[in-house]
């Protein structure tokens, strides 16, 4: 485990995940959702992040609306979607 600086934000990270080598060198996770999210999404709207991961999409969502509600049924895998929260001070998640 470690924690990585990127664009979005800080995120503990496992070197073995795919994720993290692509949001390490300045990406977005799954690039084609982000002009949808920036289309779509207002400051004044609810976000539900399904099968959250670790929380990418929680993080940037709840940067550009109003709350995100995160779910990841995984339990090591929701104790660092709960540490990313926590590293990028996110009340809205």
């Amino acid at each position: 485990m470690n924690v990585k600086q990127t664009s979005y934000g800080y995120f503990l990270t496992n070197d073995t995940d795919l994720v993290p080598h692509s949001i390490g060198e300045g990406g977005f996770w799954d690039n084609h959702l982000k002009p949808i999210y920036d289309k779509y999404v207002r400051s004044s709207d609810n976000t539900i992040d399904v099968g959250a991961h670790w929380g990418f999409h929680s993080i940037y969502l709840s940067s550009i609306s109003n709350k995100t509600y995160s779910f990841e049924p995984q339990k090591f895998v929701y104790y660092m979607l709960c540490g990313n929260i926590a590293l990028n001070d996110r009340q809205n998640i």
